[in-house]
């Protein structure tokens, strides 16, 4: 009976550890990512807004959420194209952002390179957004 409990108690144990993994290991580190040797947008707002805006730009294209934080989205188009937008802020009014895309293998026939179309979706937004801010 206490072997029992021994073997639940580990279960629950590495359950826990896995699960806390799981959920920082989806949200990439920017500086070390591909996308950061790319020059950024750089948009004269407020992260908040350029986040409010990238949310925007991406339900406009039919992005499914995959990932979110404060500076971070991931998100997956109809066609099963993954989006990712990096947000840092480069003083109090201003953003600098990267926008990534890849195309998966599964579906990767029927998919294609978005990212011109996000960034001009992005930019749209961001203006949108940045009026409507007090």
């Amino acid at each position: 009976m206490k072997r029992h409990f021994l073997q639940l108690g580990l279960a629950a144990v590495f359950l826990a550890v896995g699960m806390s993994g799981c959920a920082t290991s989806g949200v990439p580190d920017l500086e070390n990512n591909s996308v950061y040797k790319k020059d950024p947008l750089i948009f004269n707002a407020r992260i908040s807004e350029v986040k409010k805006a990238a949310l925007e730009a991406a339900v406009s294209l039919g992005s499914r959420k995959l990932a979110e934080t404060d500076s971070y989205y991931k998100g997956q188009l109809p066609r099963g194209e993954v989006i990712e937008v990096f947000l840092k802020p480069d003083g109090p009014d201003k953003t600098q952002a990267w926008v990534k895309t890849r195309i998966t293998y599964i579906g990767g026939m029927w998919q294609s390179d978005r990212e011109a179309e996000i960034i001009q979706e992005l930019k749209r937004a961001v203006a949108t957004v940045a009026r409507k801010a007090p």
